[in-house]
């Protein structure tokens, strides 16, 4: 699933104190396939929070005039 690129490991090994690596093709479109969907998840977060924001409001209102 990961290869190692030779020139940058002991550089990389000795700033990180761990091997540098490179994700395969499969692995990539993987990772770049879950980004993807973290960020619609977010969105989707992100959009109820505004909903439940304005539910409050409304409720708030509401408990007012009583």
């Amino acid at each position: 699933m990961t290869r190692q690129i030779p020139g940058a490991v002991q550089e990389y090994y000795k700033k990180y104190g761990r091997p540098f690596v490179t994700l395969s093709d499969e692995a990539n479109e993987n990772y770049i396939l879950m980004k993807q969907e973290v960020a619609r998840k977010d969105e989707e977060i992100k959009n109820m929070n505004e909903k439940i924001a304005l539910l409050e409001a409304e409720l708030a209102k509401l408990k007012g005039s009583r």
